[in-house]
């Protein structure tokens, strides 16, 4: 997993104003704690763009699908963040 901070270059930042976005190499068990989380504590089901969080499989163009969970805001992202690692 990686913390990734949006540009322009992301269509979430152009499109719904997404600063920040957590990347995985691949859907498992470890994107699917921090969806859980993004779900109970933010609200929401990671389907609609316009939401506070987004989750979404990226273009494998260079093999393996990645699988990016997207917000608009940094603070939001840092609760997702701590509260999956206390609950390993």
């Amino acid at each position: 997993m990686k913390v990734v901070k949006l540009n322009r270059r992301y269509r979430q930042f152009r499109d719904n104003g997404h600063t920040i976005a957590l990347r995985f190499d691949g859907w498992d068990e470890i994107a699917l704690q921090y969806e859980r989380v993004a779900r109970n504590k933010l609200g929401g089901h990671g389907y609609n763009r316009a939401d506070s969080w987004f989750s979404y499989f990226g273009d494998g163009r260079k093999g393996s699908r990645p699988y990016w969970i997207t917000f608009c805001n940094e603070q939001d992202a840092t609760l997702v963040l701590l509260c999956a690692q206390l609950t390993k």
